[in-house]
């Protein structure tokens, strides 16, 4: 038989099985291999248990391990018992239903709290068991802190319009009721009626003080700057702290001697430092010390994120109390949030210290830990 010549468009078509499988392979291993996410595969044995067949380069950097120390191994024994546990749970699930799986687990892992979004993916073998599974999961860890910092921020904007509109409100009451005294201290004979109407004269102060304090809080007030001499400052509050604080709880002040005038609204910080003493006290029901200590700073970075760097005078008001978990930790600085019984504190003292610092330009830091006290840095800008 006479061979026929065959043109190159004849000789074109689909590419035969074994040719298309073998690119579809080598594509999903370039995937594999260059995704910038967690990408794995687990064989499920016959005792129920899930061991690692494969990892690629950005999963197996994460967990800073190699792959002769991975493969073959369980997530736990990979991973350690919180980890791992949480992801042979997702595993477990895909094992028993036989059904894709996403989560968003949130562990501690290398120092770190991490969130991470994860999809497990059922591999069924002949029988229609599942014989593999697997895993993509993406660290959402910073993603989570940027909407929760945006929550909070909208929580602090309303909370803020509604403190401005109670204070002016409350304000104008306060008016009315001062020029009402002011007429009955012209009309009042008698020491007796003098001292009432004087001490009528200083709530109303107390109230209108309260209404400066909201209205800077709502920022529809701006605040005083001015030099102040911290030191001085908390050496007149002395007895101020004494008798707010009780015998239980004893004041050491730490004063640097060159300490550098700060810029801030004294009678706000004042009253930041009379909140941080009373969280104290009720975080130390049985005594202790409250120890304030005072120091410059120069900040080569941002000694808190929000702040800039530069020249600081930093005010750590340190105590010896209960200290708090790391979750009670994550949400002091919350608007309305407290772990004080009810009618003992509304929540808003933390946030309020927060928010008068970074109105003038500091910022605050919180430390502790269960059992071994809470300290809480404050930064005002360097006069």
């Amino acid at each position: 038989m006479k061979a026929q010549a065959v043109t190159p468009g004849e000789a074109s078509g689909p590419a035969p099985p074994a040719a298309a499988a073998t690119a579809a392979a080598d594509t999903l291993q370039v995937y594999f291999d260059h995704a910038p996410e967690c990408l794995f595969q687990v064989r499920v044995m016959q005792d129920r248990s899930f061991v690692y067949e494969a990892l690629n380069p950005v999963a197996l950097a994460r967990i800073g391990a190699a792959p002769e120390h991975v493969l073959g191994r369980t997530p736990v024994q990979v991973l350690g018992d919180e980890f791992g546990g949480l992801i042979t749970e997702g595993l477990e699930r895909v094992r028993a239903t036989g059904q894709a799986y996403a989560y968003e687990p949130t562990v501690t892992y290398g120092g770190e709290t991490l969130t991470y979004e994860a999809v497990y993916m059922p591999l069924p073998g002949p029988d229609g068991a599942v014989r593999g599974i697997l895993g993509r999961a993406r660290d959402i860890t910073q993603r989570r802190q940027l909407e929760a910092s945006l929550l909070q921020a909208q929580k602090m904007q309303a909370l803020g319009q509604l403190a401005g509109g109670v204070a002016h409100d409350f304000n104008n009451v306060l008016l009315a009721m001062a020029g009402c005294l002011k007429l009955l201290g012209r009309q009042s004979n008698g020491a007796g009626a003098a001292a009432l109407l004087a001490e009528a004269h200083r709530s109303v102060q107390r109230g209108t003080a309260l209404t400066t304090r909201l209205l800077a809080f709502a920022r529809q007030q701006p605040m005083a700057s001015e030099p102040v001499d911290v030191n001085q400052s908390l050496a007149e509050m002395a007895a101020l702290l004494d008798r707010t604080l009780g015998r239980g709880v004893r004041v050491l002040l730490r004063a640097a001697p060159d300490l550098r005038p700060a810029r801030a609204d004294r009678n706000q910080f004042e009253l930041a430092i009379l909140n941080l003493a009373i969280n104290a006290r009720d975080a130390m029901p049985e005594g202790g010390r409250l120890i304030i200590t005072t120091r410059n700073l120069d900040a080569g970075q941002p000694p808190v994120a929000g702040m800039e760097a530069g020249a600081y005078v930093a005010i750590d008001v340190a105590d010896t109390g209960e200290g708090m978990t790391a979750g009670v930790l994550a949400r002091a600085r919350e608007s309305f949030f407290t772990t004080k019984a009810p009618g003992r504190g509304s929540g808003l003292g933390l946030s309020m210290v927060d928010g008068m610092l970074r109105q003038i330009g500091g910022g605050m830091e919180l430390a502790s830990s269960p059992g071994a006290g809470t300290c809480v840095t404050l930064y005002l800008p360097r006069d």
